[in-house]
């Protein structure tokens, strides 16, 4: 489409540039400044320059390892980026996003250049809001008392880090072996045969989302322990990364109280921004709709950005209609518990069977999602020589690239006989 209409299509990824870190700093370092200017010309002439460079990105870099082309890092950076893009439209939606802006800006006219630097950069560093007045206090866990002492605190993120990065790795080696046996010939190529099928995808949908809880929690807890073991912020600054997990007994609460609410204050000052320009009535059913759609809307754009770089095609993602999938799925959800809430039936029984449906409906639909990732090596980019110490305490192997040749040797060893 885009040829016919005279545009140039993305280039060949063999003809594409290696991709920098330094470019995706220089875009942070715009979004944070940002953040620092007050005036609205000044945040829209930064505007053009982060477009820029996002797009760029996007469209004509890619990673010199193939499987590098989806690290977690560089997929949320980037495609933060191009969901930030819009805070630059609208003044009132910038003044949402700013951490404490209402309070800090009215005495800020004679503050230094340097001291609205910093402000950004909090901002920035602070994506959940904690302690602002923008905090989603309802959706996050309880935070650490405010009298518990540094070194009691860093001694126990540290714990907790250690035992996450463990999980991480058991995950990882699982996420790793089922994609193995996905691909393999020895799955069937029948899609009437469901049941393998799904069973091979709910598995690999629960390994792929372990590795994503373990990974963000061990990453949480390390930061954690370094910033407030530094003094550079206090150990109630820190609420764990994720909810409990009866919290996830449905889809809406799986997605606005139990994962991370990482860009919770992104999503939904964009949403109520597009409500108040296109007018929609306040509290109204059609409104929260909309606002949910728009949500989810955002992130699969997000999420787009990363998928992006990764298959270097924006056509071969799923995440749109698997995001998309959700927000229809949680107003249907909405309307079957209004009609079943008053069946008799115990809260913890409830609770367990939600937890059941929201975790068979993940086996089900985020294949949709991944499955490209998976094809595209994103696994690969897991298991490049990390140290593995599940597996150097089972089997004597403590780096993955050694595990993974194993794995694909007795594999072939089967298929051969």
């Amino acid at each position: 489409m885009l040829s016919k209409l005279g545009l140039p299509l993305p280039l060949d990824p063999s003809q594409k540039l290696p991709f920098r870190l330094s470019t995706l700093a220089a875009a942070e370092f715009l979004l944070v400044l940002s953040y620092a200017i007050q005036s609205l010309p000044g945040r829209l002439s930064i505007f053009v320059p982060t477009a820029c460079i996002c797009l760029w990105m996007l469209a004509c870099t890619r990673a010199d390892f193939p499987p590098a082309n989806h690290p977690l890092g560089w997929r949320v950076g980037i495609g933060c980026r191009v969901a930030s893009i819009f805070l630059f439209a609208s003044t009132s939606v910038l003044e949402k996003v700013m951490v404490g802006s209402a309070e800090k800006r009215k005495h800020s006219n004679g503050d230094s250049v340097l001291r609205n630097l910093w402000s950004g950069v909090q901002t920035w560093f602070n994506p959940r809001c904690i302690n602002t007045a923008s905090e989603p206090r309802s959706s996050l866990p309880p935070r650490p008392h405010i009298t518990n002492r540094r070194s009691s605190f860093v001694i126990r993120q540290l714990l907790w880090g250690s035992f996450h990065f463990f999980l991480m790795d058991i995950s990882t080696t699982l996420l790793h072996f089922y994609d193995i046996r996905r691909q393999t010939p020895l799955a069937p190529k029948s899609s009437l045969d469901f049941a393998f099928n799904h069973k091979f995808g709910l598995l690999t949908s629960v390994s792929y989302f372990g590795t994503l809880y373990t990974t963000l929690s061990y990453m949480h807890y390390a930061l954690s322990a370094f910033s407030v073991g530094l003094g550079i912020t206090n150990p109630c600054d820190w609420p764990p990364l994720f909810n409990f997990t009866f919290e996830a007994c449905t889809l809406r609460k799986f997605w606005g109280t139990f994962w991370h609410q990482m860009f919770r204050r992104i999503f939904t000052t964009h949403a109520d921004f597009f409500s108040e320009l296109l007018h929609l009535p306040p509290d109204s059913q059609i409104t929260r709709y909309f606002k949910l759609f728009c949500s989810f809307g955002l992130s699969a754009l997000l999420h787009l950005g990363g998928d992006g770089l990764a298959l270097q095609s924006v056509s071969k993602s799923g995440c749109v209609k698997f995001f998309m999938l959700q927000a229809a799925a949680i107003v249907l959800e909405d309307n079957i518990i209004g009609l079943t809430s008053k069946l008799p039936a115990q809260r913890n029984l409830r609770r367990l069977l939600g937890c059941l449906s929201v975790l068979i409906w993940f086996g089900s639909t985020l294949p949709i999602w991944i499955d490209p990732l998976l094809d595209a090596g994103y696994v690969d980019t897991l298991n490049q020589g990390y140290f593995s110490p599940a597996m150097g305490l089972w089997k004597g192997v403590w780096f993955r690239q050694e595990f993974n040749t194993r794995i694909w040797d007795e594999i072939f060893r089967v298929q051969n006989h």
